[in-house]
């Protein structure tokens, strides 16, 4: 009776995973920015660098503080928990090195924000992707 159980808790689990497996990493469509690799991600997210772009420097936004999407996007980027992040930018801040990503909300939001700012650089579930977007990286 326990192997059944098993495999029942392992799909369950696969199916969970593969569910957040989907976060890209998003551009507007009017940025010259084709493709970032994920030093470059990573760095442009933990404060380490400001990629520029033809209009000035990229700006990174983050999805709310508990978002299963941030959290796996950090996880899967930088290696980091949430725990991890908010400490990481808890030293930042109090060192005066560096300031978060901009937090926002939800998809739709960032959605519109991309739309007046094609500086924006953001992660997003695939499935929220428009046609107004580029992705330009895929974590693994």
């Amino acid at each position: 009776m326990r192997t059944p159980r098993r495999i029942l808790a392992t799909v369950a689990l696969a199916a969970i995973l593969s569910a957040r497996a989907d976060v890209v990493v998003v551009v507007s469509v009017r940025s010259p920015v084709q493709s970032l690799n994920a030093q470059q991600v990573e760095d442009i997210f933990l404060g380490r660098t400001r990629a520029p772009s033809a209009d000035g420097p990229l700006e990174p936004v983050d999805l709310a503080e508990g978002s299963a999407d941030r959290d796996d996007f950090y996880r899967r980027t930088a290696g980091m928990s949430a725990t991890q992040i908010t400490s990481y930018w808890a030293h930042m801040i109090f060192t005066g090195r560096g300031t978060p990503p901009l937090e926002i909300g939800s998809e739709s939001a960032v959605r519109q924000l991309m739309s007046r700012n094609p500086r924006v650089l953001a992660y997003l579930p695939r499935k929220d992707v428009d046609d107004t977007m580029r992705i330009v990286f895929v974590p693994r």
